[in-house]
């Protein structure tokens, strides 16, 4: 399952991801983003929490890069951070699909703490 929400007072996109994601719901939270976005202001950052999320396989991630790369297409993001917890499968797994595509601005942490925390550095 995929949430989004946005807290305009911090200029950030939130996006909660859990296990058993499907395609549809990666078309709804594509769709569900465009209303939120335009409502931050330019160089917004993007906190992505993949505390809960179990890797089910690399497409699913290549999929969300897709979305990432789609946002940034269209919109002018600034910082992008994900939670990962204490999974070392997700680091991986998600470090190598960023490699792959070229997205080497993103910052790993363990916490939403300390997201927030390397926002505000």
């Amino acid at each position: 399952m995929i949430e989004c929400k946005i807290d305009i007072e911090n200029n950030l996109l939130l996006v909660f991801i859990t296990s058993g994601m499907t395609k549809e719901d990666i078309a709804n939270s594509i769709a569900s983003v465009g209303p939120l976005v335009v409502q931050l202001k330019e160089n917004f950052s993007i906190i992505t929490d993949l505390s809960e999320y179990v890797s089910e396989s690399l497409e699913q991630i290549a999929i969300l890069n897709k979305v990432n790369l789609s946002i940034k297409q269209k919109v002018k993001v600034g910082k992008v951070v994900r939670i990962i917890g204490q999974s070392k499968t997700n680091l991986l797994n998600f470090s190598k699909m960023d490699k792959i595509f070229k997205m080497r601005e993103i910052k790993y942490v363990a916490s939403f703490k300390d997201a927030i925390k390397w926002l505000n550095s």
